[in-house]
């Protein structure tokens, strides 16, 4: 038996799992005010870099994809 390849990264696949609109809507009712980029993709990439244990943001400015 071959395992079934998936062209999703475990990224992918992590943030799958987070419902459509709840970080927006958890931003919205908290009054949280983003600058220069969305709540969505803010709570991304802290999980981009959790996912490596990043200890600073030269760690996750120096990884590779």
């Amino acid at each position: 038996m071959t395992p079934t390849k998936h062209i999703m990264s475990v990224l992918a696949q992590i943030t799958s799992w987070i419902p459509d609109r709840i970080i927006e809507n958890l931003a919205r009712k908290h009054r949280i005010q983003p600058r220069s980029f969305s709540a969505t993709s803010h709570v991304i990439s802290m999980v981009y870099a959790h996912l490596p244990h990043a200890l600073s943001l030269n760690d996750i400015c120096s990884s590779r994809t």
